[in-house]
């Protein structure tokens, strides 16, 4: 019976590659990659190959931005609802009521309010029937247009919406108080910028 031969521990382990039948879009485009040493082998940790980086970082960088902004987003708002910035209203009944507060006149057709929001238009027609039997907004008819319809801030729905702002703005000022002056203008310009990076695009003109 042969003698079995143990393994030289100065000798670095034999590592085998075998060839895969598909490459992840992330993995390099070298598709060998490392299989389970030879049985008897030693393997030093340092000489285990290390993990491949994703061939594109820029959209690793891209997916964690992006969601740092939705937790950072979640978890403000979460602040805003604990400290009851929006009652008696829902913060949606208050955005809507902010955007009509800062439009001209204070009026914005159905259908441009409804590109401002994050709802559907019947949701949108909801809640614009509610704000309308609580007094704070009304619907007017478009002029040359028959089938157009304005949404109105009445008085008191300014009202109302400036005594939520001014409780709201004092939330928000203490939440973000862990940013500093010039952090705070870095992120303005940031925000300001992705929200309005398409208008140059858009064509002149439109409803």
């Amino acid at each position: 019976m042969s003698e079995s031969r143990m393994p030289d521990p100065t000798t670095p382990a034999r590592t085998r590659f075998v060839r895969t039948s598909a490459t992840p879009d992330h993995a390099s485009s070298d598709t060998s990659v490392p299989a389970a040493p030879v049985p008897g082998d030693a393997v030093p940790g340092d000489l285990v190959p290390p993990a491949p980086a994703p061939r594109d970082s820029g959209l690793r960088l891209t997916s964690q931005t992006w969601e740092g902004l939705l937790r950072a987003e979640v978890s403000l708002m979460r602040a805003f609802e604990a400290a009851g910035d929006f009652d008696p209203l829902s913060k949606t009944e208050y955005d809507v009521l902010f955007i009509l507060a800062v439009a001209p006149d204070r009026r914005l057709r159905l259908r441009d309010l409804n590109e401002q929001v994050l709802m559907a238009q019947p949701s949108l027609s909801r809640m614009a029937d509610r704000l309308t039997a609580a007094g704070y907004v009304r619907r007017e008819r478009v002029p040359d247009d028959a089938r157009g319809t304005n949404l109105a801030l009445t008085d008191a729905g300014l009202e109302i919406q400036q005594r939520i702002a001014r409780r709201h703005v004092r939330t928000i000022h203490r939440e973000l108080s862990v940013l500093t002056e010039d952090e705070l203008r870095e992120l303005r310009r940031l925000t300001t910028k992705l929200r309005t990076r398409g208008e140059q695009a858009d064509p002149p003109g439109g409803c």
